[in-house]
């Protein structure tokens, strides 16, 4: 056998390439190398044969994923290696923590009909009215966290059922699992969550390419879950029954996987991106358990308890925002934001054709601007990245974190900005007016809308429509996005630029940055107390830089 095998190396030195790279993918790099190739072939045969050698990697060594290292992993790495085998398929991405690894699985935005249908008899009065909701594109968890990545990230295993490690973690609350996300995210650099309500649905009936299965995968429960019917006394280790239509497991059954959101009635409004009430008294979570009866499996059915509630029936999967290209995500004492690079461009800045009767005298006169690219928030800041880097929230509207901050100045926002700079070490700013106008109207991606990604104000902004007696702020990224993916440069709150104010000229101009001096600023965007002619993308405002006011916040640029 021995001699077979050191034959068999031989023989791969020829046919392997030499430096395959793994890129995030620690499967199959045995001597810890960063790459997959005929080395760790050789290694792994040399460790099977018992022949001395340098230590290897036992874990990235276990590509057959049975608990051991053995002649099976031995054949997997080779098909890997030959390219026979891919360890990351499309639409992955695997992640290791401590040795630990896992795998999220990428979930293309689209529209589906949450909730029950009037007719389902098995659903509770809390699935309905299904409703329409559009999501962005995001990653969430191929499997329920497990005990062994919970220890890797925590250092303890808080479960019942813990004779194996591969099995979901439970006895767990909300609030543990926000503490298991912070930790996760210091040790990894990412921005892992939980989701929410509506991605774990989403998701669970199998994103765009559904079947329309009652359960995550089938109509058939017992293939796809561990229930009260097939595992009446304990858990079992994940990805063991049959993955839904995404390839992800145990959606249905083993654990009650907790969602981010505060539980609340439906409605039958469409929405977008939802988040859940902005308060509340319980979490809601989803999916069934071991120990949960058959209709609680269903895709629509929900649940609800206090976040600190654990039990042996709940634990978590995790979720994760995709960057789509053009990017970039950052971390600041524990909460992320993400900035949306604008690529440079020529474009006619002020009251363009589209704006029509709305435009004010000082809107004119249009005028060519040319600006080099840069990057500019996705979403204006909220008031939990405004807590997170200054420690308080001077917001006058408060309750959900997710809003944009407001109440604050001109002034406040440099120093935010030197705040924010000086824990990151970049150089965060204010946008240009000329530059947060670019943005506004999409870049060079632009389809000449009169507001932020759509003719229809509805589609893209929290405003005043001029006919309710209350209008209130929003959490951010809960309206359609504009054509550069970025939210709310319409509405929600005005948004302080870096230029005083000064009147246009007829002039072509370069990286405009307004006049020299002035104590009066720019401000843009429309708010959720102002009518829709302030949330043209040509309208102007300014304020005093020391105002601090209810509509006014902030959008970073860099």
């Amino acid at each position: 056998m021995k001699k077979a095998l050191l034959s068999l190396i031989l023989l791969l030195a020829a046919l392997l390439p030499q430096t395959a790279s793994a890129d995030n993918v620690k499967l199959g790099d045995v001597n810890s190398d960063s790459y997959v190739d005929i080395n760790d072939v050789t290694d792994l045969i040399g460790f099977v044969l018992g022949i001395p050698g340098d230590p290897i990697d036992t874990v990235a060594a276990d590509v057959f994923e049975d608990g051991m290292v053995d002649i099976n992993d031995v054949t997997t790495l080779i098909s890997i290696v030959l390219g026979a085998i891919d360890p990351n398929p499309p639409g992955t991405v695997t992640f290791t923590v401590n040795g630990v690894t896992f795998t999220m699985v990428t979930v293309e935005g689209g529209t589906f009909m949450m909730g029950a249908s009037d007719d389902d008899t098995e659903a509770s009065d809390i699935e309905k009215p299904a409703h329409q909701v559009t999501l962005s594109s995001y990653c969430i968890g191929q499997t329920e966290v497990t005990q062994e990545l919970w220890q890797a990230v925590m250092g303890n295993n808080p479960s019942n059922f813990h004779s194996d490690l591969q099995r979901p973690v439970e006895g767990v609350s909300w609030n543990d699992c926000q503490t298991f996300v912070n930790k996760l995210n210091e040790l990894t650099g990412m921005a892992f969550r939980l989701p929410t309500e509506a991605e774990w649905e989403y998701a669970a009936r199998g994103g765009n390419k559904s079947q329309g299965y009652k359960y995550a995968g089938s109509n058939d429960l017992n293939e796809v879950a561990w229930c009260w019917n097939n595992s009446p006394n304990d858990t079992k280790p994940v990805a063991t029954k049959a993955p839904n239509e995404l390839g992800i497991y145990d959606m249905s059954g083993n654990v009650w996987e907790w969602c981010q959101d505060w539980y609340g009635s439906y409605t039958s409004d469409a929405q977008t991106n939802p988040t859940g009430p902005d308060s509340g008294s319980k979490r809601v979570d989803r999916g069934g358990s071991w120990l949960s009866y058959v209709p609680d499996h269903r895709v629509s059915c929900r649940g609800y308890n206090s976040p600190s509630y654990t039990h042996v029936s709940i634990g978590l999967r995790l979720a994760l925002y995709l960057n789509p290209p053009g990017t970039e995500t950052f971390t600041v004492n524990g909460v992320t934001f993400t900035m949306v690079t604008v690529e440079g461009g020529t474009f006619t800045m002020g009251a363009t054709a589209e704006q029509g009767s709305d435009a004010g005298s000082e809107e004119y006169p249009t005028h060519q601007v040319t600006l080099s690219s840069y990057s500019i928030g996705q979403t204006e800041v909220t008031q939990e990245l405004w807590q997170a880097v200054m420690g308080s929230n001077p917001s006058y509207s408060q309750g959900n974190l997710q809003h944009p901050v407001e109440q604050v100045s001109w002034e406040d926002c440099q120093t935010f900005v030197a705040e924010l700079n000086e824990l990151t070490g970049k150089t965060f700013r204010l946008p240009t007016e000329a530059e947060w106008e670019y943005a506004a109207r999409g870049g060079n991606k632009s389809l000449g809308y009169k507001y932020a990604g759509s003719n229809d104000l509805n589609e893209v902004a929290w405003y005043w429509d001029g006919t309710s007696t209350t209008s209130t702020i929003q959490p951010v990224a809960t309206k359609a996005p504009n054509e550069l993916g970025i939210y709310d440069m319409s509405g929600n709150v005005y948004e302080w630029c870096q230029d005083s104010w000064g009147s246009y000229t007829g002039g072509a101009q370069t990286n405009p940055t307004g006049p020299t001096s002035g104590s009066l600023r720019v401000d843009r965007g429309g708010s959720y107390g102002h009518d829709g002619v302030r949330c043209r993308v040509s309208h102007r405002n300014y304020y005093h830089q020391t105002l601090k006011d209810g509509h006014l916040g902030l959008r970073l640029a860099l």
